[in-house]
């Protein structure tokens, strides 16, 4: 039977499990990381809506079987603790010994009211790679312009000009009823954000943000064209980006399943490959 929705993936994901949600935030863990803590704290400070119980005493989205917060934790609670102790961890082309690594970091876009929350960066004093983790959230479609008529109309004079064009077609295009899976209206306002970043605070420092999202051990078979739907879409936003001339940042799309293998490539870290197996039984060792 051939799968056209996100609700029909999350209920293949909540079978494979035999649950929809773990007893406790511990329990979406593939690991016991060290910096757990740390971690809960740092997700807090993005707002907290992943880990407080929600109204009506459902459980937080964190223990979600299908979170997506929970993923990144899970794919990124190892390299914070390795960038933590000084060590150098290669991926997404870059081979530097970062500083910092944290998850959920706010960054303004200079618009009021307007401070996204990144889900996991990392940052020395010449480079800075933001990451944007997606599970499951880019397998619905939704409209590309989100607030783009606000930022256009009450506040462009905030906008730096290099945004503005790029701003305006996807507001055009939203306003046409057209909808994408990527999130692109969150992609820019990442992007936006970075930018004020690299250019108010810290001028000259080299950028990527990385949109890093999830797919299946089968995700090529017809029945689930979905994900190849949205890798074309994905593709077209990155040649969009180019064709805007935005060349302050660089941008990057990745699945899970690349990027679990470029850690592997990091042979010099004890215990990287065991952790990868851990989410590769975890992630992806089903079929949808």
């Amino acid at each position: 039977m051939k799968i056209t929705t996100k609700g029909e993936i999350i209920a293949k994901i909540v079978a494979w499990h035999g649950c929809g949600y773990v007893g406790k935030l511990r329990d979406n863990l593939v690991a016991l990381y060290p910096n757990w803590d740390d971690i809960k704290c740092e997700l807090c400070g993005g707002g907290g809506s992943e880990i407080k119980p929600r109204a009506g005493n459902s459980k937080p989205k964190f223990q979600a079987v299908y979170s997506s917060a929970a993923l990144c934790v899970n794919s990124f609670a190892f390299v914070k603790e390795q960038v933590e102790q000084g060590k150098t961890v290669k991926m997404f082309g870059a081979d530097d010994l970062f500083e910092t690594a944290g998850f959920e970091r706010k960054f303004s876009t200079g618009v009021p009211r307007s401070h996204p929350n990144i889900d996991f960066v990392l940052e020395n004093k010449n480079e800075i790679i933001c990451v944007e983790s997606k599970f499951t959230e880019h397998l619905a479609p939704k409209l590309p312009n989100d607030k783009f008529s606000k930022y256009l109309n009450e506040h462009r004079s905030k906008l730096p000009r290099l945004f503005i064009p790029l701003v305006e077609h996807y507001h055009n295009l939203g306003e046409t009823g057209v909808k994408l899976y990527p999130d692109v209206a969150q992609l820019i306002k990442h992007m936006l954000g970075i930018h004020n970043h690299i250019t108010i605070e810290n001028k000259g420092k080299k950028a990527k943000l990385v949109y890093l999202y999830w797919v299946p051990e089968n995700h090529r078979d017809e029945n689930v064209d979905l994900f190849g739907i949205h890798k074309k879409q994905i593709r077209d936003f990155a040649t969009t980006l180019t064709e805007f001339g935005i060349n302050t940042i660089e941008f990057e799309f990745c699945t899970y399943e690349r990027y679990w293998n470029e850690l592997r490539l990091n042979t010099d870290i004890p215990g990287i490959n065991e952790h990868v197996d851990k989410l590769v039984k975890r992630y992806f060792s089903f079929d949808i």
